[in-house]
């Protein structure tokens, strides 16, 4: 049997063909030859030019990963890796995964944004992100590339790219073992549009000062500093000439696994607390972490890739290398029957065999392993959550980065496109609209913030004009008031009054007569006959020819779900651990736990759906299922109790039939008379 021991990701220095590059420079014929030490990378630096890089020149480039590392590694190949293709058309887009999320608390919204078309997502073109839209916006929590080196299709008149650089593929993002790399300073630097600059900066090599974004549109990178406005000097990049020996060779700790830290920033998840969220890290304590951490694994044991970097996202049907059939929770702790050679028995990382002893063969045909071994135990409600790409966390400093919107709630059980129940993260779209039929097409976020903002200022302004009329006058006009809008003042006050209670006193969230008001310019300015709304809840909110709020279920607003992978539990913690009363009893979370969008706005979310709705079930079966399950031990004592019974009278009618078989078979001699 031939056993297949491949690197978590593998060797880096594979055969690359040497050839001419977009930079000029040519990549060296490497050669593997087996052995697993990795080499030393003491190397030069080198600019994107090509030219290399002396920390005692006066002005010094930064350095470029695509020419630096590319010398060696065939950037080309790994610029088609999942990390860096999602702009590429003929990429399989694989199953819906975690989008990137257009939000704005200001003006309620939140939108799943993805290049690769998944269905419930909107393409960047559709909301007006080019590429330079799109790289400002999102690639702070990207290692580069991609949207940070596509060329736009269209002029874009907003692009800065002869300032900024190209944000190219820094593989020190991943592959840099050494503390000093500091992913914080990347999103600092990618906020700057410090794009050329950013790997420089976040590697520990150097320190980049001043802004691009403050250089006006006429700056050429060959202009020297302008001594007259210091505050928009041009970036600076100062090295820490100790790192650098006497042939100009910088030493990077280079290792071809990436360490779960760098994976985490980009892939962190944090359960709120509905009552009281510790900020502070207190609670982080109590996390037991992924079981298969905790034995001394690592991310990129099952995520693996080559050096075209196509990740193995370890979901079943996607493996096309036979190789990566047993990288599943299925191939990897059962095998896979289906390999084409007959060796996928898995096992691999002494992954034991669950016995799943008196479980009905129908959970694992029917369900997903991580349904029952993943993510937080359930609860009655499903809670919200923040993940590191949609809530920007990881960012360290004084500044606080992460934000509350979107809104996003877990763990939630529900059936999947491949008709199994699996594990979800689920949002809610929430977005200013023209409708067009059944329709909503998303308003261009510039027109909906300008028409926010002038709404809150006449706002702002009535308050403040109010607070200098005599108090008697407040007391009369408040008396007559009535409401602007269809909406129950006194049903308003409730939903806001139970906000207030959980939300910080910041909180300046729209509320339904801000809807009813930005609603109502959005109209004026519309062209005669377009309609427009806000998607939010699953529904539409529209404004009736009165002027009054009213709502509709709407195909826009459905939920977008990606499944949960992580944390991955122990058996002796997995739902039926204790029992079948886990999940068919009544109440439990997995069919019977409530499910309710999390708006970013002041809106009461309306009925809360229930687990077993999402996964199709029967409410009818389940609560047979229950008495089933209620009635189930007294049933199984009164049948033992009933089967000794049955026994004893059994035998002792068996000793009875054998006792007159035996004296039948005796003979019986009469006795004489004296």
């Amino acid at each position: 049997m031939r056993i297949v021991l491949a690197s978590p990701v593998l060797l880096l220095l594979v055969p690359s063909i040497p050839a001419d590059t977009a930079g000029g420079y040519r990549t060296i014929d490497l050669h593997v030859d087996g052995s697993r030490t990795l080499p030393v990378h003491l190397i030069p630096l080198h600019d994107e030019y090509d030219d290399p890089i002396s920390p005692y020149d006066p002005r010094p480039e930064p350095f470029s990963p695509r020419v630096t590392c590319g010398r060696c590694h065939n950037y080309q190949t790994i610029s088609s890796g999942w990390h860096f293709n999602s702009t590429v058309g003929d990429v399989p887009p694989g199953r819906p995964g975690e989008p990137w999320v257009l939000a704005d608390d200001k003006t309620g919204t939140q939108i799943p944004v993805s290049a690769r078309g998944w269905r419930g997502t909107w393409r960047p073109e559709q909301l007006g992100l080019t590429p330079w839209r799109f790289a400002k916006t999102f690639a702070r929590h990207t290692p580069g590339g991609d949207m940070g080196e596509a060329r736009e299709e269209k002029p874009d008149i907003e692009a800065r790219w002869h300032i900024s650089g190209r944000l190219e593929i820094n593989c020190l993002v991943c592959h840099n073992a050494d503390r000093d790399q500091d992913q914080s300073e990347w999103v600092k630097q990618v906020a700057r549009e410090n794009f050329r600059w950013a790997p420089a900066a976040a590697s520990g090599l150097a320190v980049v000062e001043n802004v691009a974004a403050r250089l006006p549109e006429t700056y050429d990178p060959i202009d020297p500093p302008n001594p007259d406005n210091p505050w928009a000097a041009p970036p600076e990049v100062t090295y820490d000439k100790s790192k650098f020996d006497s042939k100009n060779r910088v030493f990077f700790d280079i290792v071809r696994k990436p360490p779960a830290n760098r994976c985490y920033f980009c892939h962190s998840v944090w359960y709120v607390n509905s009552d009281q969220l510790q900020d502070d890290g207190a609670d982080l304590w109590k996390e037991d972490g992924d079981v298969h951490m905790m034995s001394g694994m690592s991310c990129s044991d099952c995520h693996r890739n080559g050096l075209d970097h196509a990740m193995v996202r370890g979901y079943e049907g996607e493996a096309t290398d036979p190789s990566n059939l047993t990288l599943t929770c299925r191939g990897c702790h059962l095998g896979d029957d289906a390999a084409a050679d007959g060796q996928a028995f898995g096992g691999r990382f002494m992954a034991p065999r669950p016995k799943h002893k008196g479980l009905p063969a129908v959970h694992i045909e029917t369900m997903t392993c991580t349904s029952c071994h993943s993510g937080p135990w359930p609860g009655p409600e499903a809670g919200t959550v923040r993940t590191s790409r949609a809530n920007r966390m990881g960012v360290h400093g004084r500044a606080r980065w992460y934000t509350d919107t979107p809104s996003i709630v877990a763990p939630v059980f529900a059936r999947g496109d491949d008709g199994k129940t699996g594990l979800y993260f689920m949002m809610w779209p929430a977005f200013w609209a023209r409708l067009e039929g059944d329709r909503a097409t998303p308003l261009p976020m510039a027109l909906v913030t300008a028409t926010v903002d002038t709404v809150l200022q006449e706002e702002e302004a009535a308050r403040r004009a109010s607070e200098q009329k005599p108090a008697e006058q407040q007391a009369a006009e408040q008396e007559v008031a009535e409401p602007t809008d269809a909406v129950d003042a006194d049903a308003e006050e409730a939903v806001v009054m139970a906000t207030a209670e959980r939300a910080p006193k910041s909180d300046r969230r729209l509320t339904q007569q801000h809807i009813v008001k930005v609603l109502t310019r959005l109209t004026e300015s519309a062209e005669p006959g377009d309609k427009v709304g806000y998607i939010c809840n699953g529904k539409c909110y529209t404004l009736s020819p009165s002027g009054e709020l009213v709502s509709a279920e709407h195909a826009a607003g459905s939920p977008y779900a990606w499944a949960m992978g992580h944390d991955v539990r122990p058996a002796a913690q997995s739902l039926g651990a204790g029992g079948c009363s886990d999940c068919h009893a009544s109440g439990a979370p997995f069919f019977f736990a409530s499910v309710s969008p999390k708006p970013p706005v002041l809106l009461d979310p309306g009925e809360l759906a229930q687990m077993y709705e999402l996964q199709d079930q029967d409410p009818a079966l389940l609560a047979a299922l229950d008495r089933e399950v209620r009635f189930r031990k007294p049933f199984i004592v009164a049948s033992v109790v009933l089967s000794v019974i049955l026994a004893w009278i059994l035998m002792r009618y068996g000793v009875l039939g054998l006792e007159a078989a035996l004296r039948a078979l005796v003979v019986t001699v009469p006795k004489r008379k004296p």
